[in-house]
């Protein structure tokens, strides 16, 4: 999988692609650049170049070609998607923000085991004052 990100002049850039770490988790060896986060995900587990080097790139895409290396990267970043993204945990915290946004919280304070969500005389307050306003 190859993702040639770059900062643009305005500052903008990548956080951590999820498309890479998807190519990671599924077994597939990922070239990409050192912009944004890309860097703390990649590491050791893929082959990073500097962004606006097209050489470089190419050169990373085509040591691709090497069986071996395909297979170890493949393998280096499967293992570390399922070692520091574990569905079970980021889906908890994603679903506990929804039940909480739902349920008429303004806001939401996730934790790995709870949701804090107003109480139920802060909801009262809150649809009086809708009921109120209207």
């Amino acid at each position: 999988f190859a993702l040639a990100a770059a900062e643009t002049a305005d500052g903008d850039r990548d956080g951590i692609p999820v498309a890479l770490m998807e190519a990671m988790a599924c077994g597939t060896p990922v070239v990409s650049t050192r912009a944004g986060a890309i860097a703390e995900l990649v590491e050791s587990c893929g082959i990073l170049v500097a962004p606006g080097d097209p050489l470089a790139f190419s050169r990373a895409l085509d040591s691709l070609r090497n069986d071996s290396l395909r297979a170890e990267l493949g393998s280096r970043g499967r293992a570390r998607v399922a070692a520091e993204f574990r569905s079970s945990e980021s889906g908890g915290r994603v679903m506990a923000l929804a039940r909480a946004q739902t349920a008429g919280a303004p806001f939401a304070r996730v934790s790995r085991t709870m949701v804090a969500t107003p109480s139920a005389a802060s909801r009262s307050r809150s649809t009086a004052a809708k009921s109120g306003a209207q």
